[in-house]
């Protein structure tokens, strides 16, 4: 980029500094209509690159993580965002909220909900991300649904992202696995357009406390986060990070195992285990169960078109990734990728849950 600002530099702002000082060359008197219609464009400010380059230009429209500029001589310049200094890149997610529509918000319904735009793109989301290769959109729930996108077109059902803490409840006769949600928000974030993170803290059921950041991002989305039980619980919470995949197809009773199979083939479930090994499950197979622990689970099958989906653990050893499916199930089915924190007040900043759009 340094180099493309450079020359943006030489060919507009060297000549508007030279012909400002003592040495310029004399003008020749321009009538007043003339000099009236040469009145600066009100849209124009001074852009700065993180290497230091700056450039004069108008603001034209950013997206992909992307910003389009257009310099003074009337030619358009494509600029990655993250090169621009922060300064910049904030007067730009402005831009981007204002001209995006939603401006009105809900309050939320109840204390473990969050507000919600009340229209525009983003009508009843809390936030919504645009990637190249994804679309992402929070709920009042703080679940993010991920849509995923090939050749700027969403394809296939959404993913479902988001905390999934729980419990084994010893209660019952049959202790069984039960999901502790969000009880109520110590911080209610605003709304946003494009946000860089989003952080939700507050108690989950039977007064655990928690705390969970999303970072967006052009690559995908990363989770980290923890949680307190009280002293006095009687079933302490597993923090859980995960995502449903949904059923990639819709077949009947009509629809034979041997024509399944022949459509899904080549269909798989990937998984790099901790243990250094690679396990594959088929797309169409009937399955018991997954039963392993891995650093990455890849959805090697083109559910998404050209898209790829990959989940990846960034501390195996202290958080590794389990896959999970109904007994009996077949991947095609749907499955859930989650994330199983072994000390869940464990800060580490290392241990997250990602979801990587390739």
């Amino acid at each position: 980029m340094k180099k493309l600002l450079s020359v943006c530099l030489a060919a507009v702002l060297v000549p508007l500094a030279y012909t400002s000082g003592a040495d310029a060359p004399a003008a020749a008197a321009k009538p007043a209509a003339e000099k009236k219609a040469e009145k600066k464009n009100p849209n124009l400010r001074i852009w700065k690159s993180v290497s230091g380059a700056v450039i004069e230009a108008e603001y034209v429209e950013s997206k992909f993580g992307k910003v389009v500029l257009r310099g003074l001589d009337g030619k358009n310049l494509t600029i990655p965002l993250h090169r621009l200094v922060p300064k910049d890149r904030a007067w730009i997610k402005e831009k981007v909220a204002i001209q995006s529509g939603p401006v009105t918000v809900k309050e939320p319904k109840a204390p473990n909900k969050l507000p919600v735009f009340s229209g525009g793109k983003l009508h009843n989301y809390h936030a919504g991300y645009s990637a190249k290769n994804f679309d992402a959109l929070v709920d009042e729930n703080g679940n993010i649904l991920i849509h995923l996108k090939d050749k700027g077109k969403r394809v296939g059902k959404p993913i479902t992202y988001g905390l999934r803490c729980y419990y084994i409840d010893t209660s019952i006769t049959t202790p069984a696995h039960t999901g502790r949600p969000i009880a109520k928000l110590s911080y209610v974030p605003q709304p946003k357009v494009q946000p860089d993170q989003i952080t939700l803290c507050g108690l989950l059921r039977d007064l655990v406390s928690f705390n969970i950041t999303f970072e967006f991002s052009e690559k995908g989305i990363k989770s980290s986060g923890y949680c307190t039980d009280p002293s006095d619980i009687r079933d302490k919470t597993t923090f859980r990070l995960g995502a449903s995949v949904p059923p990639s197809h819709n077949f009947t009773n009509d629809d034979s195992i041997e024509k399944r199979a022949e459509i899904l083939k080549g269909w798989r479930v990937v998984a790099d285990t901790v243990a250094g090994k690679k396990r594959e499950f088929e797309y169409s197979d009937s399955i018991q169960g997954m039963g392993v622990s891995a650093k990455t689970i890849r959805v090697a099958a083109p559910v998404y078109g050209s898209r790829r989906v990959r989940f990846t653990a960034g501390d195996e050893d202290a958080a590794p990734l389990r896959p999970y499916i109904y007994p009996g199930y077949c991947p095609w089915q749907g499955y859930f990728v989650g994330m199983y924190k072994k000390e869940q007040g464990d800060r580490s900043a290392k241990i997250s849950f990602s979801m990587l759009v390739q």
